[in-house]
């Protein structure tokens, strides 16, 4: 469990945090840069905030496997020229009670996605899913 942890990312990377395999629980947290949840790995983020990003904010990837990726009560802001989250094929996500906003695209999906309760898009060059 991450609890309470702003990051930033690095130049070079990219990423604030990368979860390559396991499972990893982010709370309270500030991550400027991408979340990135490989094939076969599982992650939870809530009431997080995602911000800056030049790649996808939230990125669950991977070719032969399905992730888990639940977002809950976040907020994914400030990546101008990125899409807020990408789900590739292979991905599976959940968001609820999140908002998206001044991002280049809100949500950019090409598997599963749960959209619950509470969610909004808004202020981007494409709003929408």
């Amino acid at each position: 469990m991450i609890e309470k942890v702003a990051v930033r990312s690095l130049a070079e990377t990219k990423d604030s945090v990368a979860v390559g395999q396991g499972s990893v629980t982010a709370k309270d947290c500030a991550f400027g840069g991408q979340v990135k949840v490989d094939e076969g790995a599982k992650l939870l983020l809530q009431k997080c905030t995602i911000h800056d990003s030049i790649s996808p904010a939230v990125c669950a990837q991977g070719t032969a496997g399905i992730q888990d990726c639940i977002i809950q009560d976040c907020i994914i802001q400030d990546c101008p020229v990125a899409n807020s989250i990408a789900v590739a094929p292979t991905g599976k996500l959940t968001i609820a009670g999140t908002t998206i906003r001044h991002c280049m695209v809100g949500l950019a999906v090409q598997s599963k996605v749960a959209i619950g309760k509470a969610c909004s898009i808004t202020a981007c060059t494409m709003s929408g899913v």
